[in-house]
């Protein structure tokens, strides 16, 4: 029904009417004001500046520590010269695999591999 009334229109009519949706569509796609994630946004920080922040430090306090079983089944094996990471964890009775996942397992593991026994 809505394509019927559409076709009847006059030529300048349709002209008209897709020209005004096409300027509305543009409208509504530019913001109406200048975009701000915050409200009450803080100024700009300068690169390079030290900045000094103030920290309410009265009320907290320190955790408290309890030895839990992992911290309790430790053991200590001496580093000799030569030694590296698979030699260590063979003495300590650990599988080859697992030393391969420590090996692996990020930022502190690299550190182990790069020990070096004085």
């Amino acid at each position: 029904m809505l394509r019927k009334s559409i076709k009847n229109l006059p030529k300048l009519h349709k002209l008209l009417i897709s020209v005004l949706a096409g300027v509305l569509f543009v409208l509504f796609l530019l913001p109406s004001e200048p975009v701000n994630a915050y409200k009450n946004t803080p100024p700009p920080l300068e690169i390079g500046k030290r900045y000094s922040l103030d920290i309410n430090t009265k009320n907290i306090e320190p955790p408290a520590v309890e030895e839990t079983e992992e911290v309790s089944n430790r053991r200590s094996f001496e580093v000799k010269s030569g030694d590296n990471l698979a030699i260590i964890f063979k003495r300590a009775g650990l599988s080859p695999q697992e030393t391969y996942r420590v090996s692996k397992a990020g930022e502190h593991a690299k550190k182990l591999l790069k020990m070096l026994p004085v």
